[in-house]
This record gives C-alpha cells, structure tokens and sequence, in this order.
C-alpha cells in the first residue's frame, strides 16, 4: 500500500492549551525533564488509536518517544505504514517484534499464524529483554 500522496512529510499538529505547557516538575517543584515515553502495542495503527496524541505532544516537546509491536515483521506493507506513522508523531522509527498475528499469516513470514496470541506466555523473558533493548538504543 502507497501513502497518499498529499501525507507525505506531515507531521502532528498538537495545539497546547494556554498555561498547559508539558512541563515535568520534581516532588519540590523544579522543573525536570521530559520523561522518555515507550508505547508497547499489540499492532500497528494500536499507537495512533490508542495513544498517539500522548506520543505527538511529549515528542513535540522534545521527550523520547517510542513504539514497540508484537506482531508484524520488517518488510511487509503494515510495517511501511507504521514507520509513516511513528514518522508523523515524531515518535522514531518502527521496533517490531515480528510475531505473527493469528488472523493474517502474511504478517511475519516464517513464523507460525498465531505465533504471538498463543504462545504469548512463553516469549515473555525474550520479549522483555528485546523491548529493554529498545529503549536503551533510543
């Protein structure tokens, strides 16, 4: 699938409320950095659904943002369109855990349908320490 055309190179326009800047404030009131935002999704588009206002704003206020994705691989169309996506949100480039998700087998080449939805409980220490690494490297 192609991006439109007329979307190429948006980004998110957040527009801030007057007096609600994105401001972290420690437990004695002094400003301190923007926490980094990692958002773990089960499939893409699940990030602009569920979360990608909280992404767009912390990322147009100059916090790391990142996304993580269970199921689809490098390579396939539904990774092109989330790294358009996470693009448009500022919030880097794709990380995909490439399981694949039980309704559509072309979603990670190789790997068994359903990989991810039922065999979930078993990958969790491999998952864990992919997704930690993840977040070390943005």
């Amino acid at each position: 699938m192609q991006a439109r055309p007329e979307w190429a190179g948006l980004r998110a326009q957040v527009p801030e409320p007057p007096g609600s800047a994105l401001v972290a404030i420690d437990a004695k009131g002094a400003p301190m950095p923007l926490p980094s935002v990692l958002a773990v999704h089960a499939h893409p588009d699940d990030e602009a659904l569920f979360c990608g206002g909280v992404l767009a704003r912390h990322a147009a206020a100059g916090a790391r943002t990142a996304v993580v994705t269970a199921t689809w691989a490098e390579g396939t169309h539904r990774a092109e369109e989330l790294a358009q996506a996470l693009d448009a949100l500022g919030a880097g480039v794709p990380r995909l855990l490439g399981y694949a998700d039980a309704r559509v087998p072309e979603s990670a080449p190789g790997r068994p349908p359903g990989s991810w939805t039922h065999r979930w409980t078993k990958p969790w220490r491999r998952w864990s320490a992919t997704s930690v690494t993840y977040v070390r490297r943005s």
